[in-house]
């Protein structure tokens, strides 16, 4: 497969490795079966909204002490 933008190759063992490594298949799945249960009109759009507000990854923003301290 070749990523379009960079133009590099990835093999697919570089692709499944990827994938295992940082857990997608899992979010996948558990993203999938909420959307079974869903039956959303726009399904697409919905899962990627579900990847996006259950990312166990996402970072906390906060803002500077010094910005709460002016409130």
């Amino acid at each position: 497969m070749t990523d379009y933008i960079t133009g590099r190759s990835y093999s697919q063992v570089e692709i499944q490795e990827y994938i295992q490594s940082q857990n997608i298949a899992k979010y996948l799945i558990e993203g999938c079966i909420e959307l079974a249960k869903e039956k959303p009109e726009k399904p697409l759009k919905w899962l990627g909204e579900w990847l996006v507000k259950n990312n166990k990854r996402k970072p906390l923003v906060q803002a500077p002490v010094e910005e709460i301290k002016k409130e």
